[in-house]
């Protein structure tokens, strides 16, 4: 039997190389990501999804809330980032094999969501442990609002929660639908009682501002529009709060 020639069997494994490796370029996924400069846990989450073999094109956004609008995610299953990939909206960290799936089997929907921010509590090895979100706002006011008065009731404090005192806002805002919203701004004593006056931007990267703020205004979660003159209580978070 006649045997190729060397360059003709040399150009038939190059093809075949070059065709595989067009073939894998072809196959990888690529998804936007739109996340917060500052948040630590998107970070970790696009290192899942890059291990699973999608490219990901990440961009640092001030506004995650409005990328997501944008893109057609209820702002109420809102999380800390949101993706775009194939058509779909993927919200939070939905795992990298559910959005495998979504793109095989191509449902009619918007997307996948996992809303809210990743924390919980657990034991590593015998020890009580409690995860916070990534985003240093949203850590800590779940700090506020879970960890607190669990580590007070550690301690043996009668009172673990802080007290609350009821303030009349002075602008309006909006709070997103389905989650009870802490929102940071000023409190202040006046003569006719308190008042609460919002911060202007509520993301949960923005650390400014969180530290001009001295209390948490609770929002219920059936309230997406808060008019000035509202009645609604508040955490004071400073010591020497009014």
């Amino acid at each position: 039997m006649n045997s190729l020639p060397r360059l003709q069997i040399r150009s038939l494994l190059l093809l075949l190389v070059v065709a595989a490796g067009t073939a894998g370029a072809q196959s990888t996924t690529q998804i936007e990501v739109f996340k917060s400069p500052y948040c630590g846990c998107c970070e970790k989450w696009i290192g899942h999804m890059e291990r699973s073999g999608f490219k990901v094109n990440a961009h640092n956004v001030n506004d995650v809330p409005a990328a997501r609008k944008n893109l057609g995610m209820p702002d109420r299953l809102g999380s800390c980032h949101t993706a775009k990939v194939g058509g779909y909206v993927i919200e939070g960290h939905v795992p990298a094999a559910d959005v495998q799936r979504l793109l095989k089997e191509k449902p009619k929907a918007i997307g996948l969501a996992a809303p809210g921010m990743p924390q919980g509590s657990g034991t590593v090895g015998g020890t009580p442990i409690i995860t916070l979100p990534g985003n240093p706002v949203s850590a800590y006011v779940s700090f506020e609002v879970f960890v607190r008065p669990v580590l007070r009731r550690m301690l043996g404090a009668s009172e673990i929660f802080r007290p609350t005192v009821e303030a009349t806002v002075t602008v309006p805002f909006e709070s997103p639908a389905g989650k009870r919203q802490f929102a940071r701004g000023q409190l202040a004593r006046a003569a006719e009682g308190y008042l609460f006056h919002p911060s202007s931007a509520q993301a949960s990267h923005q650390v400014g501002v969180l530290a001009h703020a001295n209390g948490l205004v609770v929002v219920p979660e059936g309230v997406t529009s808060v008019p000035a003159g509202s009645r609604l209580p508040v955490l004071p978070l400073d010591v020497d709060a009014p």
